[in-house]
Order: C-alpha cells, then structure tokens, then sequence
C-alpha cells in the first residue's frame, strides 16, 4: 500500500532548514532595501514565484516583519521583509539550495517593476482658485541643520500662537529648525512632538498672531479625479502651489492610511498642506513614490486630527 506523503511535515522540516541557514556554510545572502511598501513587496514577491512554480507560504515574526518561505521539490528559500520606511522595505534573501538562475530573473523582474511607471491619470489644467491663494500665508519653510548637512520641507501653522504642523522624517531629535515665514521672516523652531510611524510633526514658534489653518473646517473625504492643491516650499521658492489629482482609493502603506495622488512631489514638498478647490485643508504631502516626481502620498486630515490632539489635549 502506498503511503502518503506527510506535506505538513516536510514543509515543517524545510521551515527549519532554512530558518538554520545563516549559520551554515556555502548558503547566499543577500540583503537589501527595496523602495516598494512591504505590503506591495510582499504582493509582487508571492505573485513571481508562484508563476515560476514554487510554493509561497507567509508567516509573522514579529508584528512589524513578514516571513516568506519559497520552496519547489529540494529547492528553497527564504524572505525575511521589515520596513525601512513607510515607502521603503529591507529584505534579507536566504537560498537554502542554489537558485542562482531564478533568483537573477527575479532581481530582474523587481528592478522593472520598481522602474515602471504607475498607471496615472493626469491632472487637468487647473486654474488656481482664490479660496488657495488665500492659504499661501499660513504655509512655512522648515529648515534644518545637522553640522555642516542642511535640509528643507514644509509646514503649515495651524493656530495663532504659532503651532506648526509637517512630517516626521528627516527630522531627528537635537537638531537646529529655522522657520521662514511667509514674508520672509525666520524664527527658531522647538519641536514638541514627532510621530515617526505617522510621520507628523509639531514645531513651535515664539510668536503669535500669524494666519493660521483650521484643521476642524477642513474634509476628510475625497473623491476618485477629484482636483487638489498644495501649497509648499520647492527650493527658495516659498508658496509655490502645485496641483494634482487623486487617482487611487485610500490605501493602507505599514498599517497607516494614505491618499494616492498624480501630483508634481518635488525635495521640499514634504510637509505641504494639501487643500481641495474651496480651500478646505485635506492632507499633508507625505512624499512621492518610487523614485518618480509624478506619484505623490498624502497623509489623510483624520490622521493629522488626531495627532494633534493627542499632542496638544484640551
């Protein structure tokens, strides 16, 4: 009589085998950051190999890391994915039994994809309303100094007494801020809150009475083509207003929501404010996608909400 196979067992058996691999001798790793969301990563990972024949079978170390085990016949491998950023992963590749030749077309494939442009739909021709321009006062460039290393993004006051509201990455702890506002004037910065995670941050001045930005007025809903704006500082220029469309559903990047946009991003946009046409504060630009200028994030006004007050409690 013929005996079954006990699959579970030997997947178990090859679990163990390559969780042993780094240990042993004339196994490949390769360890690398990839600028792909993990959850995409993961995505376009599984996809591949399982064309290619192979077995994909997903674990969770840990709540912040993915484990994949890909396995065909004797030949196997291991993935082990973690976020370097909201829109970057580290993957660490451990061959269990020589793939050299699937491997290389996998590396290759991935290099495509990241390459390839996202299907976009471009912006229309927006004239720029009145109810936007009327915005640019409030909006901030943010200046950074780590020695000799400088960087710019951009922030928006969002009270009278000079609390300011941008993004988290780049600005590392005990670091010198200058704020420009918008005519001109610069008034050191203390940072009060940072969320890397969410990627918000909190900076005060030490003055009052500016225009300001009324987070509660502002929409948490937007609509698939739906025009928006955003206001930011793109090199010297201050208060340049770019315009975009949203071309995605919301989608979830490292547990976080985030807008997808066909949007100008530019080094110093992060940290803009976001407006739809009648003015209403809607996002803050997060950053852009894949190396592109044309893919842009935006970190929802719900998100920002909330960060505030958790920051800032009544």
């Amino acid at each position: 009589m013929m005996r079954k196979k006990n699959i579970p067992g030997i997947f178990l058996l090859f679990i163990l085998m390559v969780s042993s691999l780094s240990v042993e001798a004339g196994n490949q790793r390769d360890e690398r950051v990839i600028y792909l969301p993990v959850d995409e990563l993961v995505e376009v990972l599984s996809s591949w190999w399982e064309r290619a024949g192979f077995m994909v079978q997903r674990t969770n170390p840990d709540k912040n890391s993915v484990r994949l085990f890909v396995s065909r016949g004797d030949a196997g491998c291991r993935f082990d994915l973690s976020p370097q950023s909201a829109l970057a992963a580290k993957i660490l590749t451990v061959t269990a039994i020589e793939l050299t030749e699937e491997m290389d077309r996998w590396w290759r494939y991935l290099e495509v994809y990241i390459q390839a442009p996202l299907s976009e739909t471009s912006p229309a021709d927006h004239t720029i309303p009145v109810s936007i321009l009327s915005k640019i006062e409030s909006v901030v460039c943010i200046r950074i100094t780590t020695g000799e290393e400088k960087d710019q993004f951009s922030g928006v006051i969002v009270d009278k007494a000079g609390l300011i509201i941008s993004t988290a990455h780049g600005l590392p702890d005990n670091q010198e801020i200058m704020v420009t506002l918008y005519d001109g004037k610069e008034l050191p910065g203390t940072l009060i809150r940072r969320d890397i995670l969410q990627d918000l941050s909190l900076i005060q001045i030490p003055e009052s009475a500016f225009q300001s930005i009324s987070l509660p007025d502002g929409r948490n809903l937007l609509g698939m083509g739906e025009p928006v704006f955003s206001i930011g500082c793109l090199g010297d220029l201050q208060g340049t207003v770019t315009t975009g469309t949203v071309n995605a559903p919301p989608r979830r990047v490292n547990d976080q929501p985030l807008w997808q946009v066909h949007m100008d991003v530019q080094p110093g946009n992060s940290g803009s404010p976001v407006f739809d046409k009648q003015g209403h504060i809607v996002a803050l630009v997060k950053g852009r996608y894949r190396g592109t200028t044309s893919v842009g994030f935006l970190i929802p006004l719900e998100t920002i909400i909330h960060f505030v007050k958790e920051s800032c409690p009544p």
